[in-house]
């Protein structure tokens, strides 16, 4: 990824305000709050992964201080017909890469976020 700058996040305990769990962190949203994440999606036409993926990043940028972040996201490979009765997991990483601009709203950004998702 060119002129890309990797940052290191906070994976020590001792300094990190999280304490994770093998690597992962569970966050569980109110019904209510999860109620107007729907709704908020359903007017904007987008996924919530959509939605999570870009306050996901969001929240990257502004702890790391960075503008360019790209995250990996699995997706599934087997579309051929061809694959239907193959046994084994077919999955592959494509990386979701944006560029934060301080112009730009929230809306904009989401919509920016399904954008690119819908093209990786």
């Amino acid at each position: 990824m060119k002129d890309f700058k990797f940052t290191q996040l906070p994976a020590d305990p001792v300094n990190c305000s999280m304490k994770l769990k093998h690597g992962v962190e569970r966050l569980t949203i109110d019904k209510t709050m999860y109620k107007k994440m729907e709704k908020f999606c359903s007017q904007q036409k987008i996924t919530k992964l959509t939605f999570l993926v870009a306050v996901f990043k969001l929240v990257l940028a502004k702890d790391s201080g960075y503008s360019d972040i790209a995250i990996g996201q699995r997706v599934s490979t087997r579309f051929h017909y061809k694959l239907r009765n193959t046994l084994g997991c077919f999955l592959e990483k494509v990386v979701i890469r944006s560029h934060i601009d301080n112009k730009d709203t929230f809306l904009n950004y989401v919509s920016k976020i399904d954008r690119i998702i819908i093209a990786a």
